[in-house]
């Protein structure tokens, strides 16, 4: 029995690959802390 799954990321991430994923990840957060702070201050001076 030789279950092949088919990786596609069966080669090493390149560079640019992980940049990519940096500034995605950099992104969301920096949205989500964005969205936060909107929030909080129209709580308190809205």
């Amino acid at each position: 029995m030789n279950h092949r799954i088919h990786h596609h990321r069966a080669r090493p991430r390149t560079a640019a690959e992980n940049v990519v994923e940096f500034l995605t990840n950099a992104t969301i957060v920096l949205m989500g802390s964005v969205v936060i702070a909107s929030g909080v201050i129209v709580a308190f001076y809205g």
